[in-house]
């Protein structure tokens, strides 16, 4: 019976951990920027809400990633996440769409931000690291890694991750579930 019941908690613990790969029903993925800056938001597909300060409304956010060309690697340009919020499970969705515009705007890859990494985003990375067979990753350069701040980061945080395809960008867009006016996609 212990067993049972240990199966039984091990497989809501999976459950709860699984990564969403929609953004919710009424919310699209949003992506804006140009090839320096990307911005990536899962919003609500209409305004929702007035208030005094926005009386037309504002979108309702389930999350947003930020990245930045950075740094130039052997193989080129490695964009790094600049800063990202979103609500528990929608990380991995961002982080994957994150990817694959670095991919689409011919950049080798998205790295950690140097400066601060949240909990949730350390589980992202590490993911990535050890289990996820569709996501590869290269070092990043060594010098990097020798201010103090650096120094004593993870080795799942001393790689650049990549993607050679689109998949997730291309699934949302043919499902009317992606906008966006900046990028030809």
């Amino acid at each position: 019976m212990n067993n049972i019941k240990l199966i039984l908690e091990n497989w809501q613990k999976f459950l709860q951990e699984e990564m969403k790969t929609e953004p919710p029903e009424g919310f699209i993925v949003f992506i804006s920027g140009d090839r320096r800056q990307i911005h990536i938001k899962i919003r609500s597909k209409d305004k929702v809400g007035s208030s005094p300060r926005f009386p037309e409304g504002r979108y309702k956010y389930v999350g947003e990633i930020h990245i930045d060309r950075s740094i130039s690697v052997d193989e080129g340009t490695a964009y790094e996440v600049e800063s990202a919020f979103t609500d528990k499970g929608f990380g991995p969705l961002l982080y994957d769409i994150a990817m694959e515009m670095v991919y689409l705007l011919g950049g080798v890859g998205l790295m950690p931000d140097r400066t601060s990494v949240s909990p949730a985003a350390r589980k992202v990375w590490e993911k990535y690291f050890t289990s996820r067979s569709d996501v590869e990753h290269k070092e990043l350069p060594q010098d990097l890694f020798d201010t103090p701040k650096m120094a004593d980061r993870k080795e799942y945080m001393r790689y650049y991750y990549y993607k050679n395809d689109a998949p997730t960008i291309y699934r949302l867009k043919e499902a009317d579930k992606l906008i966006s006016d900046d990028f030809n996609i």
